[in-house]
């Protein structure tokens, strides 16, 4: 794997981690 790919792997993962954490406390406020 290169180092670019690495990169846009690792931006996705943080990307849905941080949506899922978003929704989660939007369904926890609501």
């Amino acid at each position: 794997m290169d180092m670019t790919t690495m990169i846009r792997v690792a931006a996705g993962v943080l990307a849905v981690l941080i949506l899922a954490v978003i929704v989660y406390r939007r369904r926890k406020q609501a």
